[in-house]
């Protein structure tokens, strides 16, 4: 949290291999939806959030990636000031 305005604030990586710019943190769902946080509790699994769309990021490789999902990738919008994730709507 930010010591001035309380704002949430999260952990930027870059890939050094293609330049794409992640978040690296955790999802947290519960009954008011998801949730995401830079702080990653002991147990917790890491999640990488890609800033930007899919092609910004594209690779030959990106199938062989150990930690790439693509079936449960969805395009979300991230509230900067509270960490909620919500669907990318039409």
């Amino acid at each position: 949290m930010c010591p001035d305005c309380h704002g949430t604030v999260f952990e930027f990586g870059c890939c050094k291999r293609c330049g794409a710019v992640h978040l690296c943190g955790a999802i947290i769902r519960d009954a008011s939806g998801e949730r995401f946080t830079s702080r990653v509790v002991r147990g917790d699994r890491r999640d990488w959030l890609l800033l930007g769309g899919a092609q910004q990021a594209a690779d030959e490789d990106d199938e062989t990636l150990e930690h790439a999902d693509a079936a449960t990738a969805t395009d979300s919008v991230l509230c900067a000031r509270c960490g909620a994730l919500h669907p990318e709507g039409p």
